[in-house]
């Protein structure tokens, strides 16, 4: 057995599918016999035993020119993630949406006697920010591994940093079916008409192109309301916009919600939407569509990889009366939402978190051995 350290640079405190993917990830690894650490920059309100806080600096000279300060605090924080390193003696380091960040655990992986192995999300690679874009080719060609949750992510990966195609290999997120579908709600027709989305309000995930096409459909459905999942630093401005728009009273913004509260509201909409300018493979869709909920999303990143027109509404980023009609066609009419929504679920059936984290175990094994991934192990879902 392995020993694990799970890191990540996103807040814990968030909702978002990357911390649902390591905690996951965590559990699962511990159930098969291995010894695992999640990590974060920032303290988890949810910490156990095995959970930890390595704040890490932005690397110097990249968000701010470089100083002495700034380069003194690196050091420092550099010393301290060596000595917690060297105390649990991780055999595999697995970072997950890769951040400039990275740089520090790969400049002690040699020194530490560790493999690393990095786990792009989607838009980590896809819009790296502007700080952390000059120091992913050197962090991706450097990792013992790197996983991505799509083909595209992946194509990206080897084509734009450039990383060995050797090295990268795709491990969809995966979603537990069992627990998504086991609390369902009366048929879609006899449901009020809520649209949902779920996901953390971040410019990226278009909620403002939402709340504009809601705000076109609003008029003709006096009954429709919107409900928002999630949080973010992206909030004040949304709901501005939603005063701006004439539609406060019919937006709901519930906040950071746990898993259970999440399903309970899916199985209370009539219809899931994702408006995202840019995603790997959101976990948010794969959620959804085992709830048995009829979904409208943007054909971005790798969703037209998990849905086409057979399971879902696919409509342009960027285009609120395209939205808006989906979403209209979503409430009115449920005979073919329903259909949609029973292909959507058999079809989330085929991204299996088990198999996800099965995949992400054999990732680890392989880079231990042959400081390599071998791609013809890792299950991909049939496209």
């Amino acid at each position: 057995m392995s020993r694990v350290l799970l890191y990540s640079r996103v807040n814990p405190a968030d909702g978002g599918g990357v911390q649902a993917v390591v905690r996951r990830l965590a559990r699962s690894l511990r159930g098969a016999g291995h010894t695992v650490i999640q990590a974060w920059s920032t303290p988890d309100p949810g910490a156990d035993d095995w959970t930890r806080c390595f704040p890490l600096p932005q690397v110097p000279g990249t968000a701010a020119p470089r100083s002495a300060r700034s380069v003194a605090g690196a050091c420092k924080a550099v010393v301290r993630l060596a000595a917690a390193l060297g105390g649990f003696r991780p055999d595999v380091v697995n970072y997950h949406f890769v951040t400039g960040e990275a740089l520090y655990f790969a400049w002690l992986a040699s020194i530490c006697r560790y493999k690393l192995v990095l786990s792009a999300h989607g838009s980590d690679v896809l819009r790296p920010k502007p700080w952390d874009a000059p120091l992913l080719p050197r962090i991706l060609a450097g990792a013992a591994a790197v996983t991505t949750v799509s083909r595209l992510t992946a194509r990206r990966v080897i084509e734009d940093y450039p990383v060995d195609p050797a090295r990268v290999s795709i491990i969809p997120n995966g979603v537990d079916c069992d627990f998504w579908s086991n609390v369902r709600g009366v048929r879609l027709a006899q449901r009020p008409p809520t649209i949902l989305a779920v996901g953390r309000l971040h410019p990226v995930k278009g909620h403002d192109v939402l709340l504009r096409a809601f705000a076109l459909l609003a008029g003709a459905h006096p009954h429709a309301r919107l409900v928002l999942v999630g949080d973010g630093g992206f909030r004040h401005t949304l709901e501005v916009l939603t005063a701006e728009l004439g539609i406060t009273g019919r937006v709901e913004f519930a906040g950071q919600l746990g898993p259970e509260a999440v399903r309970a509201r899916m199985a209370a909409a009539r219809c899931f939407v994702l408006p995202s300018r840019s995603e790997g493979l959101p976990l948010a869709l794969l959620e959804a569509m085992a709830a048995g909920l009829p979904v409208v999303a943007t054909r971005v990143g790798g969703v037209p990889e998990v849905v086409d027109e057979s399971h879902a509404r696919l409509v342009p980023t960027e285009d609120p009366p395209r939205m808006a009609a989906a979403l209209q066609a979503a409430l009115v009419d449920s005979t073919a939402s329903e259909g949609l929504a029973a292909r959507g679920l058999q079809r989330a059936r085929q991204f299996s978190a088990a198999d996800a984290d099965a995949a992400y175990a054999l990732a680890y094994a392989s880079a231990i051995t042959a400081n390599s991934l071998d791609p013809s192990g890792l299950r991909t879902p049939t496209v």
